[in-house]
Parts: C-alpha cells; sequence; structure tokens
C-alpha cells in the first residue's frame, strides 16, 4: 500500500511504502479504535487509485489500489481488525502483511490529520 505525499506546489514529500512505519503502542492512536475519514477532506478515484485533497490544509495525496480501498473502509464503523478482515478476503495477502500494511498506511493517514477516531 502506498500513501503519497505533495504539497500544493505538487513536490513529492513521502511514501509511506518507502520504510518501516512508526511503532504502535496497543490501544493507542486511530489504529487502535474506529478509524473515520476527516471531513474537509476530498476524495477522487479513478482507476483503482484515490486522490485526496486537504480542504484545510491544501496538501494532497495519492492512495494505490489497495490503500484507495482502505480509505473506503474507514467510515468510522469498522475496527482496524475489521479493515483488515475485509482486505484479507478481497485481496490475496495474509493476514499478517495486511496487518502490518494497513497499520502503517493509518499511521500515515492520521499523522496527516486525514482520519480521526469515531
Amino acid at each position: 500500500m502506498s500513501l503519497t505525499a505533495r504539497s500544493g506546489a505538487g513536490e513529492e514529500r513521502r511514501r509511506a511504502s518507502d520504510g518501516p512505519g512508526p511503532a504502535r503502542r496497543a490501544g493507542t492512536g486511530t489504529p487502535a479504535g474506529l478509524p473515520k475519514r476527516r471531513e474537509g477532506v476530498a476524495a477522487q478515484t479513478a482507476d483503482g487509485d484515490t486522490v485526496l485533497l486537504d480542504i484545510e490544509g491544501g496538501g494532497y495525496f495519492s492512495l494505490n489500489h489497495v490503500g484507495s480501498r482502505v480509505w473506503e473502509l474507514c467510515d468510522g464503523t469498522r475496527s482496524t481488525a475489521e479493515i483488515v478482515s475485509a482486505i484479507c478476503d478481497e485481496f490475496d495477502v495474509a493476514e499478517d502483511v495486511a496487518m502490518a500494511d494497513i497499520q502503517e498506511i493509518l499511521d500515515e493517514l492520521e499523522k496527516e490529520n486525514l482520519v480521526v477516531n469515531a
């Protein structure tokens, strides 16, 4: 999964898949709760990829196909475990791999204030 953050000027800042994400403590932050897309973030999907625009901050972000599906599932009604289960059902991926990747993408989405805890 990949989250590419870009400034309003279009410069690439980071890609979640470029390295390991920060370690998470159990029960802290959005990934342990019910991740929900933050209001004020516009999303446009084309060919399975999604571009997010933070209307307030002006940054835009690109999600690949799997990251786009994770974004869709962040509706505030599903836990991280439920999102992992859905991704495992929809894509050919082992649960431990999906959990690590989804944790990483949720960490990045939270860091960029694109998702909040419902």
